[in-house]
């Protein structure tokens, strides 16, 4: 009777069969680990080169302090979404069930990120001009 119970457990989850679970390549999951790290590695460079030149655009002082602000504050969220959207990217290579959802969500951050950098161009240079 034990040994009946024993049999019933499952050993995998319900929705990856054991022979799906050994075809899973290993590569991938280092793909992904790699890819984040480069993502948010070159992101952290990028976003404080991005942010030493939105400090310093108002050097002449032709734009109000508070486009100054809004400018500096769109660019510093743009990175913060843009660098996040790298671990979902890198999750997307080994979640196999919710690749696309990860992919789907990784384009909609970057572009959110992307969009923020250049509302806050926009903003500042119309204010500037």
């Amino acid at each position: 009777m034990l040994r009946a119970k024993m049999d019933e457990v499952q050993t995998t989850p319900p929705d990856v069969s054991a022979s799906q679970a050994a075809k899973f390549p290993v590569w991938l999951c280092l793909v992904g680990i790699v890819f984040m790290i480069c993502w948010i590695g070159s992101f952290v460079v990028f976003g404080m080169a991005m942010m030493m030149a939105t400090l310093m655009a108002n050097d002449s002082g032709a734009a109000t302090n508070s486009s100054h602000m809004l400018f500096i504050g769109c660019v510093f969220f743009g990175n913060l979404l843009a660098g996040a959207a790298g671990v979902l990217g890198g999750l997307a290579f080994f979640m196999r069930g919710r690749r696309w959802l990860m992919f789907w969500i990784f384009a909609g951050l970057l572009l959110a990120g992307v969009a923020s950098v250049a509302i806050g161009f926009g903003m500042f240079f119309a204010a500037v001009s």
